[in-house]
């Protein structure tokens, strides 16, 4: 019997605000593996798809903030889904761009349980974390997003209900391929999480691919800071100065060569950018 190969991309999909993000950033810096963000390429996403067969994504580009999100919840998740098969390919062509190194860890609500099924090795290989509609609530209030709407507080509210309804699609179409869900409540702390997952990871047929040396550990984080920037930095320019007055703020990771480090800082887009003037940013911890 062949043995399997390493595995090249762990797949965690879900519902918005079950903490994909935080865990995949912790599992990433522990293991030395990479993140792939799909969030972060959003207005990356949007250029590429200017052009081509992406009438969805295109469509949706074209409207205001108001066509956007005073429409009923249903209209805004059926769509969500359509655009995020859109969207697959382009997920793709970043993780093929990426080229061979460290496993990645790629994490997202736009994953489809039915687009990820025929590039896995393994059922084993991917996840999809379910939030309850309590905690996807709390949680996605609790980032303070900017919805810029003539009446905001209805504009938030559909966006709320259409998260509900794409977590629901998600979890049927995981459980119609027989693939790996769970539920989402905020029963268990984030190192019961982040030691759940790593135990999962450990099973993968083949094993992970971790950093060899302390400088691929230190190219794969600034290359994710700087997906990140460059992301925040669009998000203010479509948004407008007045929208948000105050440049965004997010979690960068420290930029070392150490394996194993797990240091963050939470930096707006400008600060992260002068730091980096002087050198790589390092906020060390392990």
């Amino acid at each position: 019997m062949t043995a399997a190969a390493p595995c090249a991309v762990v797949w965690v999909g879900g519902g918005s605000g079950a903490g994909k993000t935080t865990l995949v950033r912790a599992v990433a810096g522990l293991l030395d593996l990479r993140a792939y963000h799909v969030d972060a390429y959003s207005y990356d996403h949007v250029r590429r798809a200017a052009d081509g067969a992406f009438p969805r994504t295109q469509a949706f580009n074209a409207m205001t903030y108001d066509d956007r999100w005073l429409r009923a919840p249903e209209v805004l998740a059926e769509e969500f889904l359509a655009i995020s098969a859109e969207r697959m390919p382009l997920v793709v062509e970043d993780l093929d761009a990426l080229g061979p190194g460290a496993t990645v860890l790629a994490e997202g609500p736009q994953l489809l349980p039915d687009l990820v099924a025929p590039l896995l090795g393994s059922p084993d290989a991917a996840v999809w974390l379910l939030p309850t509609e309590s905690f996807s609530r709390g949680a996605v209030t609790a980032r303070a997003e900017v919805v810029p709407s003539a009446r905001e507080a209805e504009a938030v509210e559909n966006r709320h209900r259409r998260d509900v309804l794409v977590t629901r699609a998600l979890r049927d179409r995981a459980d119609a391929l027989g693939l790996r869900s769970v539920v989402v409540d905020g029963g268990r702390s984030l190192t019961e999480t982040v030691d759940r997952f790593v135990s999962s990871l450990l099973r993968v047929p083949g094993g992970l691919v971790r950093a060899a040396t302390g400088e691929q550990r230190a190219i794969m984080r600034r290359q994710e800071n700087q997906v990140m920037a460059t992301q925040l930095t669009l998000y203010r320019e479509d948004l407008g100065v007045e929208a948000l007055p105050e440049p965004p703020v997010a979690r960068f990771s420290c930029e070392c060569s150490t394996l194993g480090c797990v240091g963050e800082v939470s930096l707006t887009v400008d600060a992260y950018q002068r730091r980096r003037v002087a050198g790589p940013l390092v906020v060390h911890a392990t």
